[in-house]
Protein backbone atom coordinates (compact mmCIF):
# COMPACT_ATOMS: atom_id res chain seq x y z
CA UNK A 1 0.00 0.00 0.00
CA UNK A 2 1.39 3.27 -1.25
CA UNK A 3 1.55 6.57 1.52
CA UNK A 4 1.02 10.14 1.55
CA UNK A 5 0.89 12.88 3.84
CA UNK A 6 -2.03 15.55 4.25
CA UNK A 7 -1.13 19.07 5.14
CA UNK A 8 -4.04 21.07 7.29
CA UNK A 9 -3.58 24.68 8.12
CA UNK A 10 -5.63 27.23 9.33
CA UNK A 11 -4.26 31.15 9.06
CA UNK A 12 -6.01 34.36 9.60
CA UNK A 13 -5.55 37.01 7.24
CA UNK A 14 -5.23 41.05 6.79
CA UNK A 15 -7.88 43.47 5.74
CA UNK A 16 -7.20 42.10 1.91
CA UNK A 17 -6.85 38.70 2.75
CA UNK A 18 -5.22 36.95 0.07
CA UNK A 19 -8.44 36.41 -2.45
CA UNK A 20 -6.57 38.08 -5.15
CA UNK A 21 -3.97 35.16 -5.18
CA UNK A 22 -6.82 32.84 -4.50
CA UNK A 23 -9.06 33.87 -7.55
CA UNK A 24 -6.25 34.00 -9.66
CA UNK A 25 -7.02 38.02 -10.06
CA UNK A 26 -2.95 38.75 -9.59
CA UNK A 27 -0.66 36.26 -10.27
CA UNK A 28 2.40 38.60 -10.92
CA UNK A 29 5.49 37.31 -9.49
CA UNK A 30 4.20 34.02 -9.00
CA UNK A 31 6.75 31.47 -10.56
CA UNK A 32 4.56 28.61 -9.50
CA UNK A 33 1.44 29.19 -11.19
CA UNK A 34 1.30 28.15 -15.18
CA UNK A 35 -1.14 30.47 -16.23
CA UNK A 36 -2.01 28.12 -19.20
CA UNK A 37 -3.82 25.69 -16.75
CA UNK A 38 -5.31 28.25 -14.36
CA UNK A 39 -8.65 27.90 -16.58
CA UNK A 40 -9.04 24.07 -14.37
CA UNK A 41 -9.10 25.84 -11.39
CA UNK A 42 -12.52 25.23 -9.53
CA UNK A 43 -14.25 27.99 -7.90
CA UNK A 44 -16.90 26.33 -5.83
CA UNK A 45 -17.57 29.39 -3.74
CA UNK A 46 -17.09 33.08 -4.62
CA UNK A 47 -18.96 35.73 -2.10
CA UNK A 48 -18.69 39.43 -1.06
CA UNK A 49 -17.38 38.87 3.03
CA UNK A 50 -19.49 42.13 3.65
CA UNK A 51 -22.72 40.74 2.05
CA UNK A 52 -22.43 37.61 4.44
CA UNK A 53 -21.75 39.64 7.49
CA UNK A 54 -25.18 41.04 6.81
CA UNK A 55 -26.65 38.10 6.23
CA UNK A 56 -25.82 36.55 9.18
CA UNK A 57 -25.26 39.40 11.49
CA UNK A 58 -27.75 42.11 10.71
CA UNK A 59 -31.14 40.06 12.94
CA UNK A 60 -28.56 39.89 16.18
CA UNK A 61 -27.76 43.67 15.71
CA UNK A 62 -31.10 44.79 15.06
CA UNK A 63 -31.88 42.88 18.60
CA UNK A 64 -29.23 44.35 20.24
CA UNK A 65 -29.46 47.75 19.07
CA UNK A 66 -33.29 47.70 20.20
CA UNK A 67 -32.10 46.89 24.13
CA UNK A 68 -29.62 49.71 24.16
CA UNK A 69 -30.36 52.81 25.88
CA UNK A 70 -27.38 54.58 24.94
CA UNK A 71 -26.67 55.49 21.54
CA UNK A 72 -23.10 55.08 21.93
CA UNK A 73 -23.48 51.45 22.50
CA UNK A 74 -25.09 50.28 19.42
CA UNK A 75 -23.61 48.70 16.44
CA UNK A 76 -23.34 50.88 12.83
CA UNK A 77 -21.63 48.28 11.34
CA UNK A 78 -20.52 44.66 12.76
CA UNK A 79 -17.92 44.10 9.60
CA UNK A 80 -16.41 47.91 10.48
CA UNK A 81 -16.38 46.38 14.27
CA UNK A 82 -14.95 43.48 13.87
CA UNK A 83 -12.01 44.50 11.37
CA UNK A 84 -10.72 47.18 13.81
CA UNK A 85 -11.10 45.05 16.49
CA UNK A 86 -7.59 43.84 17.55
CA UNK A 87 -8.59 41.02 19.93
CA UNK A 88 -11.30 39.23 17.13
CA UNK A 89 -10.03 37.80 13.48
CA UNK A 90 -12.80 38.76 11.29
CA UNK A 91 -11.87 35.46 9.22
CA UNK A 92 -10.08 32.66 8.37
CA UNK A 93 -8.37 30.44 5.63
CA UNK A 94 -8.12 26.86 5.49
CA UNK A 95 -5.22 25.49 2.97
CA UNK A 96 -5.64 21.78 2.33
CA UNK A 97 -3.25 19.52 0.18
CA UNK A 98 -2.37 15.67 0.16
CA UNK A 99 1.58 14.88 -0.74
CA UNK A 100 3.72 17.58 -2.95
CA UNK A 101 3.67 17.94 -6.49
CA UNK A 102 6.52 15.46 -7.42
CA UNK A 103 4.74 12.45 -5.36
CA UNK A 104 4.91 9.12 -6.93
CA UNK A 105 2.37 7.15 -4.85
CA UNK A 106 -0.30 9.26 -5.85
CA UNK A 107 -1.35 10.48 -8.57
CA UNK A 108 -2.55 14.16 -9.51
CA UNK A 109 -5.98 13.48 -10.61
CA UNK A 110 -6.43 11.05 -7.59
CA UNK A 111 -5.82 13.89 -5.48
CA UNK A 112 -7.74 16.60 -7.38
CA UNK A 113 -10.86 13.72 -6.45
CA UNK A 114 -10.33 13.31 -2.80
CA UNK A 115 -10.08 16.83 -1.62
CA UNK A 116 -12.91 17.30 -4.16
CA UNK A 117 -14.58 15.33 -2.05
CA UNK A 118 -13.31 17.15 0.94
CA UNK A 119 -14.95 20.28 0.15
CA UNK A 120 -18.25 19.11 -1.01
CA UNK A 121 -19.38 18.48 3.08
CA UNK A 122 -17.13 20.61 4.29
CA UNK A 123 -19.84 23.50 4.90
CA UNK A 124 -22.42 20.39 6.18
CA UNK A 125 -20.03 19.36 8.49
CA UNK A 126 -19.17 23.03 9.56
CA UNK A 127 -22.35 24.77 9.93
CA UNK A 128 -20.35 27.63 12.31
CA UNK A 129 -17.84 27.89 9.64
CA UNK A 130 -20.00 30.30 7.42
CA UNK A 131 -17.74 30.16 3.82
CA UNK A 132 -17.47 33.09 1.74
CA UNK A 133 -14.69 32.01 -0.81
CA UNK A 134 -13.50 28.36 -1.61
CA UNK A 135 -11.49 27.26 -4.61
CA UNK A 136 -8.84 24.59 -5.85
CA UNK A 137 -6.06 25.69 -7.79
CA UNK A 138 -4.83 22.92 -10.27
CA UNK A 139 -2.84 25.06 -11.72
CA UNK A 140 0.16 24.73 -9.28
CA UNK A 141 2.27 21.30 -9.02
CA UNK A 142 0.12 20.07 -6.64
CA UNK A 143 -3.31 20.64 -6.28
CA UNK A 144 -4.75 22.22 -2.76
CA UNK A 145 -7.67 23.80 -1.62
CA UNK A 146 -8.16 27.68 -0.10
CA UNK A 147 -11.19 28.02 2.21
CA UNK A 148 -11.83 31.78 3.32
CA UNK A 149 -14.79 31.40 5.93
CA UNK A 150 -16.01 33.55 9.00
CA UNK A 151 -16.38 31.62 12.80
CA UNK A 152 -19.65 32.39 13.72
CA UNK A 153 -20.82 31.07 17.29
CA UNK A 154 -24.56 31.81 19.90
CA UNK A 155 -23.31 34.03 22.91
CA UNK A 156 -26.66 34.29 25.38
CA UNK A 157 -25.19 37.33 26.67
CA UNK A 158 -25.25 41.13 24.79
CA UNK A 159 -24.88 40.31 20.59
CA UNK A 160 -27.36 36.61 19.93
CA UNK A 161 -24.33 36.04 16.94
CA UNK A 162 -20.10 36.97 16.89
CA UNK A 163 -17.35 35.90 15.68
CA UNK A 164 -14.81 33.91 17.35
CA UNK A 165 -12.78 31.11 15.99
CA UNK A 166 -12.61 28.35 19.24
CA UNK A 167 -15.90 28.87 20.51
CA UNK A 168 -17.50 28.78 16.87
CA UNK A 169 -15.47 24.97 16.84
CA UNK A 170 -16.20 24.28 20.82
CA UNK A 171 -20.33 25.01 19.47
CA UNK A 172 -19.86 21.86 17.01
CA UNK A 173 -18.96 19.69 19.55
CA UNK A 174 -14.81 19.49 19.32
CA UNK A 175 -13.07 20.03 22.72
CA UNK A 176 -10.34 22.09 20.70
CA UNK A 177 -8.85 23.38 17.38
CA UNK A 178 -6.47 20.16 17.52
CA UNK A 179 -9.49 17.94 18.39
CA UNK A 180 -11.66 19.44 15.53
CA UNK A 181 -8.52 19.10 12.84
CA UNK A 182 -8.02 15.86 13.71
CA UNK A 183 -11.46 14.91 12.66
CA UNK A 184 -11.05 16.75 9.52
CA UNK A 185 -7.86 15.35 8.63
CA UNK A 186 -9.70 11.99 8.79
CA UNK A 187 -12.27 12.51 6.48
CA UNK A 188 -9.49 12.91 3.82
CA UNK A 189 -7.68 9.74 5.56
CA UNK A 190 -10.49 7.71 4.67
CA UNK A 191 -10.82 8.66 1.45
CA UNK A 192 -7.11 7.65 0.95
CA UNK A 193 -7.97 4.60 2.62
CA UNK A 194 -10.58 3.54 0.38
CA UNK A 195 -8.35 4.40 -3.01
CA UNK A 196 -5.35 1.79 -1.17
CA UNK A 197 -3.68 5.01 -0.20
CA UNK A 198 -1.92 4.95 3.64
CA UNK A 199 -1.54 8.49 5.20
CA UNK A 200 1.79 9.17 6.41
CA UNK A 201 2.74 11.56 8.87
CA UNK A 202 5.52 13.60 9.21
CA UNK A 203 7.98 13.73 12.17
CA UNK A 204 10.83 16.01 12.35
CA UNK A 205 13.41 13.80 10.25
CA UNK A 206 11.22 11.10 8.61
CA UNK A 207 7.85 10.12 7.56
CA UNK A 208 6.24 7.68 10.21
CA UNK A 209 3.94 5.09 8.58
CA UNK A 210 0.30 4.61 10.74
CA UNK A 211 1.34 2.16 12.89
CA UNK A 212 4.48 4.38 14.21
CA UNK A 213 2.34 7.42 14.02
CA UNK A 214 -0.25 5.56 16.46
CA UNK A 215 2.83 4.50 19.19
CA UNK A 216 3.59 8.07 18.73
CA UNK A 217 0.62 9.22 19.62
CA UNK A 218 -0.06 6.86 22.41
CA UNK A 219 3.08 7.93 24.09
CA UNK A 220 2.10 11.60 23.42
CA UNK A 221 -1.12 11.09 25.14
CA UNK A 222 0.31 9.21 28.58
CA UNK A 223 2.73 12.29 28.61
CA UNK A 224 -0.18 15.07 28.04
CA UNK A 225 -2.23 13.11 30.86
CA UNK A 226 1.02 13.05 33.02
CA UNK A 227 1.42 16.80 32.71
CA UNK A 228 -2.59 17.20 33.51
CA UNK A 229 -1.92 14.90 37.01
CA UNK A 230 0.65 17.12 37.60
CA UNK A 231 -0.81 20.53 36.50
CA UNK A 232 -3.74 19.61 38.44
CA UNK A 233 -1.66 18.63 41.64
CA UNK A 234 0.27 22.30 41.44
CA UNK A 235 -3.38 23.78 41.21
CA UNK A 236 -4.77 22.10 44.40
CA UNK A 237 -1.50 22.87 46.25
CA UNK A 238 -2.36 26.65 45.03
CA UNK A 239 -5.63 26.31 46.54
CA UNK A 240 -4.21 25.39 49.46
CA UNK A 241 -1.94 27.64 49.72
CA UNK A 242 -4.80 30.27 49.53
CA UNK A 243 -6.97 29.24 51.36
CA UNK A 244 -4.56 29.10 54.72
CA UNK A 245 -3.20 32.19 53.32
CA UNK A 246 -6.66 33.53 53.64
CA UNK A 247 -7.35 31.89 57.41
CA UNK A 248 -3.90 33.48 58.33
CA UNK A 249 -5.61 37.03 57.21
CA UNK A 250 -9.00 35.88 58.83
CA UNK A 251 -7.02 35.65 62.30
CA UNK A 252 -4.71 38.61 61.67
CA UNK A 253 -7.72 40.58 60.92
CA UNK A 254 -9.34 39.03 64.46
CA UNK A 255 -6.06 39.93 65.90
CA UNK A 256 -5.93 42.92 65.24
CA UNK A 257 -9.53 43.80 65.96
CA UNK A 258 -8.81 41.96 69.55
CA UNK A 259 -6.27 44.54 69.94
CA UNK A 260 -7.70 47.72 68.92
CA UNK A 261 -10.84 46.43 71.50
CA UNK A 262 -8.46 45.79 74.07
CA UNK A 263 -6.79 49.70 73.65
CA UNK A 264 -10.64 51.28 73.91
CA UNK A 265 -11.26 48.85 76.81
CA UNK A 266 -7.34 49.56 78.38
CA UNK A 267 -8.44 53.35 77.80
CA UNK A 268 -12.04 53.09 79.21
CA UNK A 269 -10.17 51.70 82.59
CA UNK A 270 -7.63 54.12 82.95
CA UNK A 271 -10.14 57.05 82.61
CA UNK A 272 -12.28 55.01 85.11
CA UNK A 273 -9.84 54.57 87.09
CA UNK A 274 -9.13 58.50 86.92
CA UNK A 275 -12.32 59.41 87.59
CA UNK A 276 -11.97 57.51 90.66
CA UNK A 277 -9.15 58.92 92.34
CA UNK A 278 -10.72 62.03 91.20
CA UNK A 279 -13.91 60.65 93.42
CA UNK A 280 -11.29 59.95 96.02
CA UNK A 281 -9.31 62.90 95.89
CA UNK A 282 -12.77 65.18 96.32
CA UNK A 283 -13.94 62.92 99.37
CA UNK A 284 -10.89 63.62 101.33
CA UNK A 285 -11.15 67.76 100.85
CA UNK A 286 -14.71 67.21 101.53
CA UNK A 287 -14.15 65.32 104.88
CA UNK A 288 -11.36 67.85 105.40
CA UNK A 289 -13.42 71.08 105.61
CA UNK A 290 -16.56 68.94 107.21
CA UNK A 291 -13.57 68.60 110.14
CA UNK A 292 -12.90 72.32 110.04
Amino acid sequence: MSGTTISFHVGSNGVGSSLAHNNRENVHGNPDIDTSRTQDNICYVKRDIQELYHEVFDDAVADYNAKQKRSDRKIDDYYKKILHDKKTEHQRELIVAIGKGDDKEISFELKKDVLDCYIQEFQERNPNLKVYNAVMHLDESNPHLHINYVPVYESSRGLAKRVGHNKAIEQQGFESFEDWRANETKIIEQELKELGVERQFKGSHAYMRVGEYKTYAKELERLKEAKNEVKNNLQKKIGEFFETEQEVKKKKHKVIDLENKAKVLEKGIVQELEFDNKLKEYGYLYQSELKD
